[in-house]
């Protein structure tokens, strides 16, 4: 591994820093890869891939602008990502039946929500500018925005409630992650 960081730095010339953004981000990918790959064939052994695809869409289109927690280990990260995909596809559809109304009023307050509270980046990650803070808040408002129409005009699926509670887990998560940031201050 050394032999490959120090062809890539001297060869390509670039720096020390931009080396470790590099390595950073190609760790990010190779290790979200293979936790989505291990919980997909869970979802695969229980019958739920569909659903499984929807909460996972939807959490990546509003965690990689959102952020939430992180965790130092990937053990725990797993373990942590897995708990909140099996409360959204496999136990919380079992255990609370919700109406399409609700679903349409609770994505409106998961969507308000989103506006006030600020993501919460990785600590390997630079800090984020005003203006990027702001595209960050408009995806996200654009995501939720757009499944709360999909909810509104389509009946109820497996899939959606899958998504649905996705989405309020996330909001939890970001809450969660905001106040363990204030009580660092």
């Amino acid at each position: 591994m050394k032999y490959i960081e120090k062809l890539i730095k001297e060869e390509l010339g670039i720096s020390a820093e931009d080396y470790g953004k590099i390595k950073y981000v190609t760790d990010v990918i190779i290790t979200e890869m293979s936790k989505i790959f291990i919980m997909l064939l869970f979802f695969l052994v229980m019958g739920m891939t569909k659903e499984y695809i929807g909460a996972i869409v939807i959490l990546l289109l509003i965690r990689t602008n959102s952020g939430g927690l992180h965790f130092r280990s990937y053990f725990l990260c797993t373990f942590v990502s897995f708990v909140v995909l099996v409360l959204s596809v496999l136990i919380l559809p079992s255990w609370i039946s919700i109406s399409k109304v609700a679903c349409v009023a609770d994505m409106f307050i998961c969507l308000v929500v989103s506006l006030f509270i600020s993501p919460v980046r990785s600590v390997y990650r630079d800090e984020a500018s005003k203006e990027m803070i702001k595209k960050c808040h408009e995806k996200v408002f654009v995501y939720i925005f757009v499944f709360m129409v999909v909810l509104y005009i389509f009946p109820l699926n497996s899939i959606t409630v899958a998504m649905f509670w996705t989405v309020n887990l996330q909001m939890i998560q970001l809450i969660i992650a905001n106040i363990i940031n204030k009580l660092k201050l």
